[in-house]
């Protein structure tokens, strides 16, 4: 049995991307997250995981930062959650908008235990 939070549609504004104009400017990113929790949920209102927290770290990770493929800054917010939050795993999937032509978003999805 496993239980699950999550934050889906978290907008942070991110210098990303391979070509030389896309880390000249910033383009917002949209953060879907399911995080499967350590122990199963509790009603005692005592949280496992500040929902807010989790947005809070990586929207001030994302946006301090500089990257250059979405699949390393999968990595690296995984990693970083599993590393500071109570849970056993991480499904992200991060898009970013309007990037190419006929697309409304492109994107990658990252599971780790």
């Amino acid at each position: 049995m496993s239980d699950l939070i999550y934050i889906h549609g978290l907008k942070v504004d991110a210098q990303i991307g391979i070509y030389e104009w896309e880390q000249r400017i910033r383009q917002t990113l949209i953060f879907d997250l399911d995080l499967t929790v350590t122990k199963p949920f509790n009603f005692d209102g005592n949280l496992q995981v500040d929902y807010g927290q989790v947005a809070a770290r990586i929207t001030d990770f994302v946006s301090k930062g500089s990257f250059v493929l979405l699949e390393t800054l999968a990595e690296e917010i995984t990693t970083l959650i599993l590393r500071e939050f109570k849970v056993k795993n991480v499904r992200l999937k991060i898009s970013k908008l309007a990037i190419i032509p006929n697309a409304r978003e492109v994107g990658v999805i990252i599971e780790r235990p």
